[in-house]
């Protein structure tokens, strides 16, 4: 399609475009890493709860006033210990690489050939950096 008057069609403008849209799709793969790390901490510190058991039908239930004061929880016995917290894996910056030079790949498809070798090269480095992290994490 041959460029109008108005210059939309100009190679800077489509350059300008694809590179929010990649810096778009970077920052939403951040994000979702941050938002799936605090998930994933919130679970493992929370306590272990007792198994659940069935609810009552709504018609046997009572309703009564809540009263702060019948309802104090019970303080622990002498030999009570505080949990440990669980041994968390290191900070890595290899799931934000991972997306990056995924995303980079992806936007070299309708770019040019550089971009997406640039984004296969971060791919691998991210990808080598978090399974070494991930087998040297134990030792």
């Amino acid at each position: 399609m041959p460029p109008d008057d108005t210059g939309n069609n100009s190679p800077l403008r489509k350059l300008v475009t694809i590179g929010i849209a990649v810096l778009g799709a970077s920052i939403g793969a951040v994000w979702g890493g941050i938002v799936g790390a605090r998930e994933s901490m919130e679970t493992i510190s929370a306590a272990p709860q007792e198994e659940m058991k069935p609810t009552p039908p709504l018609e046997s239930l009572q309703l009564r006033p809540f009263r702060p004061e019948l309802h104090r929880p019970s303080r622990p016995g002498p030999d009570w210990q505080d949990s440990q917290p669980a041994q968390l894996p290191k900070p890595t910056y290899a799931p934000a690489t991972l997306a990056f030079g995924l995303t980079l790949a992806a936007a070299g498809v309708v770019t040019s050939f550089w971009v997406s070798l640039a984004g296969l090269i971060l791919f691998v480095l991210g990808l080598s950096n978090w399974i070494g992290a991930l087998l040297h994490e134990h030792k």
